[in-house]
């Protein structure tokens, strides 16, 4: 195994910052999980090692097919063939990346066929069955096409500031000013938390957007408004609990195998819950677990997705969403859920067509 600076393998940027006997037990154990990663890949690489020839079938592969949803052993032959019609090359063609039938071969070649095999299965058996929907998945500051910064974030998510999102109920008791109405000492419920609105409601913080990211201010209680967020962190890809449940292979692969930056970790600017939840970065996960699951992706900041209680996880990622949108970041909205088409996006979709909304 090649040897990893600091960076490379934690995130740490501050070299001489001195660890916490915690941190260290999670690095020794995230180390011990890599190797065990690195061992589990070279015991099945003789396995189908007599199937990979280069030559393929043709199954169709285009830009909505899922990880799960694909021959492992067919889509290596696609790669090995060196052919650029073979359907999983032409499809990994896009905005970040183009990529050539001789470029997949050197690709796939480097790195082994049967081991992007067993990635490729280990990817695919890490996507849950179920997962959220892309359009509740949030678009915060740090990759270099989003808008806003952290700290905006931040001051979002707390009390204080010049923000502050309104994300609890305010509730209270003996106060006879705000209780006049009610019997003294009896519990009260005096203002109601504005409920997240739909993504892509606004896209700046003009009107509607400010109105949101300043309700904390004004809801009778400006310090019970907190879901923790911390800038920056690490999380060690083999770890990483993906979320949604439709990670599209050309968009993966595509990354993985991209000629000028072929991602494997290092400081990916991703989001995600402070137990490994991917909130934000997908796809640069999937293409690290497809260069080098043993390694670890820098983040922008983790979230504590169970600041709203256990069960409230989905609430909590509509309010960052909705931070995302506030601060100019337009929620993707896919047509499709996996394989199937989302009747709530569909029904979204032909009204915003409708209203002239969508081009």
């Amino acid at each position: 195994m090649a040897i990893k600076t600091l960076l490379e393998l934690y995130g740490f940027k501050d070299l001489t910052k001195q660890l916490t006997s915690k941190e260290l037990k999670k690095m020794i154990f995230e180390e011990y999980q890599m190797l065990l990663v690195e061992k589990e890949e070279q015991e099945k690489e003789e396995d189908v090692s007599g199937q990979l020839t280069g030559e393929y079938k043709g199954d169709a592969v285009d830009k909505t097919t899922n990880v799960k949803d694909v021959d492992p052993i067919e889509m290596a032959n696609q790669l090995l063939s060196g052919d650029d019609d073979a359907p999983l090359v032409a499809s990994t063609q896009g905005e970040w990346f183009v990529t050539t039938g001789a470029q997949a071969k050197e690709w796939i070649e480097k790195i082994g066929p049967a081991v992007f095999v067993s990635r490729l299965k280990a990817l695919a058996k890490k996507v849950p069955a179920t997962g959220l929907p892309k359009s509740v998945m949030p678009f915060l500051p740090g990759p270099e096409d989003a808008k806003g910064k952290f700290s905006q974030v931040e001051d979002a998510l707390s009390p204080g500031g010049d923000l502050n999102v309104d994300t609890h109920e305010e509730t209270g008791g003996d106060n006879e000013e705000k209780n006049e109405s009610l019997v003294r000492g009896a519990e009260y419920l005096l203002f109601e938390k504005a409920p997240p609105p739909a993504p892509n409601t606004f896209l700046s913080m003009d009107d509607a957007g400010e109105e949101f990211m300043t309700g904390g201010l004004n809801d009778g209680d400006p310090s019970d408004d907190k879901i923790t967020v911390t800038q920056g962190g690490s999380l060690a890809a083999a770890e990483a609990k993906p979320t949604q449940s439709n990670i599209l292979i050309f968009k993966g692969l595509g990354m993985a195998m991209n000629p000028k930056n072929q991602i494997a970790g290092g400081p990916l600017d991703a989001w995600a819950g402070i137990n490994g939840e991917i909130l934000d970065g997908h796809h640069r996960w999937a293409a690290t677990m497809f260069n080098d699951p043993t390694a670890t992706m820098g983040l922008a900041g983790e979230v504590d997705l169970q600041g709203l209680g256990a069960g409230n996880e989905q609430e909590v990622l509509k309010y960052l969403t909705a931070i995302g949108n506030a601060l100019g970041n337009k929620t993707k909205m896919p047509k499709k859920e996996g394989a199937q088409h989302s009747n709530d996006n569909v029904i979204m979709e032909r009204w915003r067509r409708i209203a002239g909304l969508l081009n």
